[in-house]
């Protein structure tokens, strides 16, 4: 971006402007336009492709919305934009996910069944228990409420609430 900076500015603003990268930057003074007044620089900046740098309070009337709609033009689109920011989101997401799988092992699985989250009193960890293959209770053995005997296995309640099974509400009620 070429840079004229006005005489009511300082000379040391340009050659910052300069350090800080703009090497086409320029003061009035320095393309021979000393005293000039910017209503007469207007053709010089237009003609020259230059962005005039001033004080607001020297712009001329309506100059300020002509020089917007003129930056507003090369202004490159929008949709580098939207891909810059798309990636930074993408990026975000996969980062997100990341720390959230590997906080996941190391988390208790979910209770299958809303019975085993809130305990009265610990079941016995070593006590045996019995499940049936697709079952989401464990029972004691006695049972009457076991569906599925054919496939029930046999494990410690330990294990049963490791596996997110939950106690069954009647033959493990004190417990609920």
């Amino acid at each position: 971006m070429k840079l004229l900076v006005d005489e009511c500015l300082s000379e040391e603003l340009t050659k910052l402007a300069q350090r800080r990268g703009h090497a086409e930057a320029s003061h009035v003074a320095w393309i021979g336009k000393r005293g000039w007044k910017d209503w007469q620089l207007r053709k010089v900046i237009i003609d020259s492709d230059w962005t005039f740098v001033t004080s607001m309070a020297e712009l001329p009337s309506g100059f300020s919305q002509r020089l917007h709609r003129r930056l507003e033009a090369n202004m490159p689109t929008t949709r580098r934009n939207f891909f810059g920011w798309a990636v930074a989101l993408a990026g975000s997401v996969v980062a997100v996910g990341g720390i959230e799988l590997s906080g996941a092992s190391h988390q208790v699985p979910d209770s299958i069944s809303k019975h085993s989250q809130h305990l009265a009193k610990p079941i016995p960890p070593d006590m045996q228990v019995v499940v049936s293959e697709k079952g989401k209770l464990f029972h004691l053995a006695a049972c009457p409420f076991i569906i599925n005997r054919e496939t029930i296995r046999h494990m410690t309640a330990s294990v049963a609430l490791a596996q997110g099974l939950s106690p069954c509400t009647r033959c493990l009620s004190k417990y609920l």
